[in-house]
């Protein structure tokens, strides 16, 4: 399974390269395909999402911050990203790997819970399986696509991204959401050195088979 890191994207431009991607899996040219990037300042509105409903900040305000908003065709509702949060989109065809939607939302969790605490931050899975936390405040979420059994999207980690960003939504459907990042936390990591470290549980999770008992274990 190849990863590549993209760097910084906008938004519209990862989307056409998944869409790319996602066509190379379909048409068997590809078996799989990790796209890891940051993307600069952008609201991406999930397909339920309602501009007038999930962004609060004023056209100018957008303006002023530098902030694109891209309709996207995930599931959930408004998120932002940033550079300096890591972004993984997984490509992949669900049944190569005996994976139903929700085995590979608990396998990205899982990775990126490992990863985390290989740099001593403890989180938690939230209750509807969006995301993690680290206290009480949300370090990562997942919004997928599958499509023709085929995956994209996938799922961020707020590592040293701008925090301020999140007000300007209301971040899943929730006003009053918080978020935090690594380096809000006080440690700093690049977004390379953090995806060098993903990739590698990523590979050992797949090598150990381990993800069937986690989900069993509604981890």
């Amino acid at each position: 399974m190849e990863l590549k890191y993209y760097g910084c994207l906008a938004y519209a431009d990862a989307l056409e390269l998944q869409q790319k991607h996602w066509q190379a899996v379909k048409e068997g040219k590809s078996k799989a395909h990790i796209m890891a990037l940051e993307h600069a300042n952008v609201i991406s509105l999930g397909r339920r999402a309602k501009m007038e409903e999930e962004v609060l900040a004023t056209r100018e305000q957008l303006y002023a911050k530098a902030v694109d908003v891209c309709a996207s065709d995930r599931g959930g509702l408004a998120t932002v990203h940033s550079p300096g949060q890591l972004v993984i989109y997984p490509i992949l065809r669900l049944q190569d790997y005996g994976w139903g939607v929700r085995q590979l939302v608990c396998h990205l969790l899982k990775v990126s819970q490992s990863t985390l605490q290989d740099y001593n931050f403890t989180t938690s899975v939230l209750p509807d399986e969006s995301g993690l936390q680290y206290g009480d405040k949300k370090m990562a979420f997942v919004g997928l696509r599958v499509q023709e059994g085929i995956s994209r999207h996938g799922l961020a980690i707020n590592l040293s991204n701008d925090l301020s960003l999140f007000d300007l939504i209301r971040s899943c459907g929730l006003r009053q959401r918080k978020h935090t990042s690594m380096k809000n936390e006080g440690y700093t990591v690049t977004v390379q050195d953090f995806l060098s470290s993903w990739q590698k549980n990523w590979e050992k999770s797949l090598q150990n088979c381990e993800i069937n008992a986690h989900c069993e274990a509604g981890v």
